[in-house]
Protein backbone atom coordinates (compact mmCIF):
# COMPACT_ATOMS: atom_id res chain seq x y z
CA UNK A 1 0.00 0.00 0.00
CA UNK A 2 1.45 3.43 -0.98
CA UNK A 3 1.89 6.09 1.78
CA UNK A 4 -0.61 8.32 0.94
CA UNK A 5 -3.28 5.65 0.30
CA UNK A 6 -2.24 4.97 4.26
CA UNK A 7 -2.52 8.31 5.22
CA UNK A 8 -5.81 8.55 3.42
CA UNK A 9 -7.06 5.20 5.52
CA UNK A 10 -5.94 6.47 8.56
CA UNK A 11 -8.08 9.94 8.38
CA UNK A 12 -11.41 8.30 7.92
CA UNK A 13 -10.85 5.80 11.20
CA UNK A 14 -12.78 6.55 14.04
CA UNK A 15 -11.56 5.74 17.61
CA UNK A 16 -13.78 3.91 19.92
CA UNK A 17 -12.80 3.79 23.36
CA UNK A 18 -13.63 0.37 25.27
CA UNK A 19 -14.39 0.92 28.92
CA UNK A 20 -14.20 -1.74 32.13
CA UNK A 21 -16.57 -1.95 34.99
CA UNK A 22 -17.89 -4.03 37.33
CA UNK A 23 -22.17 -4.09 36.63
CA UNK A 24 -22.81 -2.29 40.20
CA UNK A 25 -20.41 0.96 38.98
CA UNK A 26 -22.35 0.20 35.25
CA UNK A 27 -25.60 0.51 37.10
CA UNK A 28 -24.52 3.39 38.71
CA UNK A 29 -22.88 5.11 35.75
CA UNK A 30 -26.28 4.58 33.89
CA UNK A 31 -28.27 5.81 36.16
CA UNK A 32 -26.44 9.11 36.96
CA UNK A 33 -26.46 9.94 32.86
CA UNK A 34 -30.62 9.15 33.34
CA UNK A 35 -30.66 11.64 36.21
CA UNK A 36 -29.59 14.14 33.67
CA UNK A 37 -25.74 13.98 34.62
CA UNK A 38 -23.45 14.47 31.67
CA UNK A 39 -20.41 12.35 30.45
CA UNK A 40 -17.23 13.49 30.33
CA UNK A 41 -15.82 13.93 26.83
CA UNK A 42 -13.68 11.09 25.58
CA UNK A 43 -15.02 8.87 28.15
CA UNK A 44 -15.75 5.07 26.36
CA UNK A 45 -18.79 4.37 24.68
CA UNK A 46 -18.65 0.32 25.16
CA UNK A 47 -18.22 -0.87 28.20
CA UNK A 48 -17.41 -4.34 29.35
CA UNK A 49 -17.51 -6.06 32.64
CA UNK A 50 -13.97 -7.51 32.32
CA UNK A 51 -10.65 -7.89 29.91
CA UNK A 52 -11.58 -11.29 29.12
CA UNK A 53 -15.11 -10.15 27.55
CA UNK A 54 -13.37 -8.09 25.32
CA UNK A 55 -10.72 -10.66 24.63
CA UNK A 56 -13.54 -13.22 23.59
CA UNK A 57 -15.60 -10.33 21.49
CA UNK A 58 -12.59 -10.18 19.89
CA UNK A 59 -11.44 -13.80 19.28
CA UNK A 60 -15.06 -14.55 18.33
CA UNK A 61 -15.15 -12.17 15.66
CA UNK A 62 -11.39 -12.20 14.29
CA UNK A 63 -12.31 -13.69 10.60
CA UNK A 64 -14.75 -10.59 10.38
CA UNK A 65 -12.35 -8.43 11.78
CA UNK A 66 -9.54 -8.80 9.56
CA UNK A 67 -12.05 -8.87 6.70
CA UNK A 68 -12.93 -5.49 7.55
CA UNK A 69 -9.20 -4.74 7.72
CA UNK A 70 -8.62 -5.52 4.40
CA UNK A 71 -11.13 -4.67 2.60
CA UNK A 72 -13.39 -1.50 4.16
CA UNK A 73 -16.73 -1.52 3.77
CA UNK A 74 -18.32 1.89 2.75
CA UNK A 75 -21.49 0.95 5.07
CA UNK A 76 -22.18 -1.51 7.66
CA UNK A 77 -24.95 -3.40 5.28
CA UNK A 78 -21.94 -4.54 2.91
CA UNK A 79 -20.69 -6.73 5.73
CA UNK A 80 -23.91 -8.61 5.89
CA UNK A 81 -24.21 -12.33 4.54
CA UNK A 82 -26.92 -12.19 1.60
CA UNK A 83 -30.26 -12.21 2.98
CA UNK A 84 -31.73 -15.82 3.73
CA UNK A 85 -35.95 -15.13 3.59
CA UNK A 86 -36.06 -17.47 7.00
CA UNK A 87 -33.98 -15.14 9.33
CA UNK A 88 -36.12 -12.15 10.87
CA UNK A 89 -33.26 -9.74 10.95
CA UNK A 90 -33.56 -9.45 6.89
CA UNK A 91 -37.51 -8.88 6.84
CA UNK A 92 -38.24 -5.37 5.53
CA UNK A 93 -34.12 -4.80 4.07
Amino acid sequence: MRLDAVTARNQTMKVLRLGIASIVAFKARTIAIAKGMRTRLGEPKLWFSSAQSIGKLIDDNWPLLQEIRRHPPQSITELLPEPDAACPIYRGR
